[in-house]
């Protein structure tokens, strides 16, 4: 109901690259961001006549507390930084993506989820 007020708007998911490319030992964690990911196709099948966008995000790995088990004490030599900007990704890079997705500037996009990685894991 609060969309209609406003004649339609944005819900961006968090997902996560492992939606694409689950690993071990977090495959059930992987299988449910794959679900975000086709909620969000869904939802944007769903609510489009509505002018109601939703799109999803998967980040790679972020400087969180989730995270923090994976990257505390790497370095730029780590394979975890094997990414073509050789460091892990802090909250704020996946901030401004959302800033993106829920502005009019994204507009036309709807259904889909942006790899925010840092130029690791692609779906290529």
């Amino acid at each position: 109901p609060h969309f209609d007020k406003v004649n339609g708007g944005s819900i961006v998911f968090i997902s996560s690259v492992g939606g694409f490319q689950p690993a071990p030992p977090l495959g059930i964690y992987g299988m449910s961001k794959t679900a975000v990911i086709a909620l969000a196709r869904v939802l944007a099948s769903d609510l489009g006549s509505q002018n109601i966008r939703v799109n999803a995000i998967a980040p790679g790995l972020i400087r969180t507390k989730f995270s923090q088990v994976f990257w505390e004490g790497t370095t730029n030599n780590s394979p975890l930084t094997n990414t073509f900007l050789q460091r892990v990704g802090d909250p704020e890079d996946i901030a401004g993506t959302a800033a993106y997705l829920l502005s009019e500037d994204s507009a036309f996009i709807t259904g889909e989820t942006i790899v925010v990685t840092g130029g690791g894991t692609s779906r290529m």
